[in-house]
């Protein structure tokens, strides 16, 4: 596969917490071509222990819902799981002459041969810090032969130690992985919405995968028709609340009603 990747900032140390390099790097794919990404489950020490589940479902699932990438089976993974790349040991030399090197431990190699064959892979762990979750998050390109080449990049990721925040890391850990191929996540974009559940139509928000639904509007009558303002600090939208049929608009910062004169 060819990818061409073009490093638009020199590599930095990063935190020795993270021990891994940041750089800007744009990978652009030929057209009709999809990279293999090996997406193995982070593992979580103390309180993060039973949050990992979310973490690893929701990122997988939102690589694998991109479209962008061909996911490798984790039935094909290697035993050895690298979880942060100080756990990657450069293979010795061979024992004798025309013998391939000698295996010292986790290696690019051992996911971008035959049966993980893959382009990418994504490690990293959770953990609990002064009661956050912390996500260290890498992604390598394991077509390199060298460490300092293959790693895309580095990151640490803050969130509430709750399903609902290790959920937020994850998208956001996909958002960047994402980003490095010029695609734009949706994560933390909203949708709008009529609903009648409450016995009146009002206007509702949610995340765009339908989680956290918040009702915006309580007027008990017939809310419709709502609209954002560029900026998304605004919602406008048609309301029977006088008895008739008026528009009202609310900050989405505050939640308060705004003066707006019909005419």
């Amino acid at each position: 596969m060819k990818n061409a990747i073009r490093v638009t900032a020199a590599l930095a140390a990063a935190a020795l917490v993270v021990g891994s390099q940041q750089s800007d790097v744009l990978i652009k794919l030929t057209q009709g071509e999809r990279a293999a990404i090996a997406v193995p489950d982070f593992r979580g020490a103390g309180a993060a222990a039973a949050l990992v589940g979310a973490l690893n479902a929701t990122l997988f699932s939102e690589l694998q819902q991109s479209g962008l990438f061909r996911m490798v089976p984790k039935s094909l993974y290697p035993l050895e799981v690298p979880q942060r790349p100080q756990d990657f040991v450069p293979p010795g030399p061979p024992p004798a002459r025309g013998a391939p090197p000698a295996r010292r431990g986790p290696w690019l190699t051992d996911w971008s041969e035959p049966p993980a064959s893959a382009n990418y892979l994504t490690i990293g762990y959770a953990a609990e810090q002064g009661g956050r979750l912390v996500l260290f998050g890498w992604l390598f390109n394991v077509n390199q032969t060298d460490l300092a080449n293959a790693q895309v990049f580095g990151k640490l990721y803050f969130g509430d130690l709750t399903e609902a925040g290790a959920r937020k890391l994850a998208r956001e850990f996909a958002a960047d992985i994402l980003g490095q191929f010029g695609f734009r996540s949706l994560i933390g974009s909203k949708i709008y919405f009529v609903s009648d559940r409450t016995g009146h139509k009002e206007i509702w928000e949610m995340d765009y995968d339908g989680a956290n639904q918040r009702q915006i509007t309580q007027y008990r009558s017939t809310s419709t028709f709502p609209a954002v303002s560029p900026d998304r600090t605004m919602i406008a939208f048609t309301t029977y609340a006088s008895g008739y049929p008026m528009i009202y608009i609310h900050s989405l910062e505050t939640g308060r009603r705004l003066p707006f004169y019909n005419q």
